[in-house]
């Protein structure tokens, strides 16, 4: 059980907080994950557009 916690944990750390251009600054991390966010959101109002509009 100790294994699979440390692994949660990890990528807790590297995947939910985005620590992979940590070396950047805090504010490039912070753009990174807003265009993320952005994209995602911009993807499912896409495809909401498109269900709509096949209807």
């Amino acid at each position: 059980m100790e294994t699979a916690d440390r692994y949660e944990g990890l990528s807790f750390t590297f995947l939910h907080k985005y620590h992979a251009v940590g070396s950047l600054g805090k504010n490039v991390r912070d753009t990174i994950t807003m265009l993320a966010a952005a994209g995602v959101l911009a993807v499912s109002l896409l495809g909401l557009w498109l269900f709509v509009k096949v209807k």
